[in-house]
């Protein structure tokens, strides 16, 4: 993996694991309208920006949707599997 989309990822992993704090007192359209907003910024899909997410949430790369895998494993189980998804990329 090239260096530049490894930061990338880890990017991603710490800004989820922000976010998922307060997934639950946003609606859906306004998590999508926000993920949507960051994975334009960062110019990709935002199936390509969920998808190192999806990975460490599910260890899989097709899953029932994401944001609902959140809630139902719980916010800090979910936080747990993207800290360490995180801990591993950094230590690559």
């Amino acid at each position: 993996m090239e260096q530049n989309g490894k930061a990338t990822i880890i990017a991603i992993l710490s800004f989820f694991i922000t976010f998922i704090d307060s997934l639950e007192s946003r609606s859906e359209e306004e998590n999508i309208t926000i993920l949507k907003g960051l994975a334009d910024r960062i110019g990709v899909k935002l199936g390509d920006f969920m998808m190192p997410v999806r990975m460490a949430i599910t260890g899989k790369t097709v899953s029932p949707p994401l944001l609902e895998s959140i809630l139902i494993l719980g916010i800090n189980e979910s936080k747990s599997r993207l800290r360490a998804a995180r801990k591993l990329l950094e230590e690559a």
